[in-house]
C-alpha cells in the first residue's frame, strides 16, 4: 500500500461519546433538542444549529472545564497513535466539533503533537463565542468541511485512511482510499455501497492496518 496518511474524527471516534451533546445535556435548555431537529430537517445550516446551541449553554469556563474532566477515550487510541508515530504514518484529527473541548480532552490524558482541524470556541465576557474556520462556502453540510482538508492532503502518492463514526463523516467518505467505519457512518455507507472496514475500537484499526505490511 502507497505511504499511509490517517484522518480521524474526535466525537464518538477517539471519546466514547459526543462531547457536544453531552455538554448540551448537562448545561443547556431543551431547546437544543428543536434545533437539532430544525437542522435534521435541513431547515437550518450546521454553523447555525451549533452556534445558537451552544449560545444555550448556561454554564461559565470553570464548570465546562471540570465536566470534561469525565471525559473518557477509547484507551486503544494511545497504542494506536504509538504505532503510528513509530511507523511514520501522519495522524490528524479531523473534528465538526470545537478545539476548546478536544484540546483539554487530549491534555488530560497526555496527547501532544496532534494536527487538529476543527471548529473554534472561546468564551468572551463570560460569552461563548463559535467561529467555523474551515468551513465551505459551498456546502453548509458541516462546519467544518472535513473534505477540503482531504484534498490538503491527498497526493498521488499516499492513501488517505479515514476513521469515524458518525454524519458529519458522510461526505469524506466518498473520498478516502480506505474507510473504517462504526455506527452511523456503516449504515450510512453500507446504504451507498461505499467499501469500508468496521471496527470497535482502534485495537481493531491497527489488526487490520498490520495485515498490509
Amino acid at each position: 500500500m502507497k505511504n499511509i496518511v490517517v484522518l480521524c474524527d474526535f466525537d464518538g471516534t477517539i471519546s466514547k461519546h459526543d462531547v457536544t451533546d453531552g455538554l448540551l445535556e448537562r448545561f443547556a435548555s431543551p431547546d437544543w433538542e428543536e434545533l437539532e431537529a430544525a437542522w435534521t430537517e435541513g431547515l437550518i445550516t450546521s454553523r447555525q444549529c451549533m452556534a445558537e446551541q451552544y449560545a444555550l449553554i448556561k454554564a461559565s469556563e470553570a464548570e465546562l472545564d471540570a465536566w470534561l474532566e469525565n471525559v473518557a477515550i477509547d484507551e486503544t487510541f494511545l497504542d494506536f497513535l504509538a504505532y503510528c508515530r513509530a511507523n511514520g504514518i501522519p495522524l490528524t484529527i479531523v473534528s465538526d466539533g470545537f478545539d476548546y473541548y478536544i484540546e483539554r480532552v487530549l491534555a488530560r490524558h497526555g496527547i501532544t503533537g496532534v494536527d487538529v482541524f476543527s471548529n473554534h470556541l472561546e468564551f468572551q465576557d463570560d460569552r461563548i463565542v463559535t467561529e467555523f474556520p474551515h468551513g465551505s462556502d459551498e456546502c453548509d453540510t458541516c462546519g467544518n468541511c472535513k473534505t477540503g482538508i482531504f484534498h490538503k492532503v491527498k497526493t498521488p502518492e499516499n492513501t488517505v485512511v479515514y476513521i469515524g463514526d458518525g454524519w458529519s463523516d458522510r461526505c469524506i467518505a466518498h473520498e478516502s482510499d480506505v474507510i473504517f467505519a462504526k455506527h452511523k457512518l456503516i449504515t450510512y455507507c453500507s446504504e451507498r455501497g461505499l467499501d469500508f472496514t468496521p471496527y470497535v475500537t482502534f485495537a481493531d484499526v491497527v489488526e487490520e492496518m498490520r495485515r498490509w505490511a
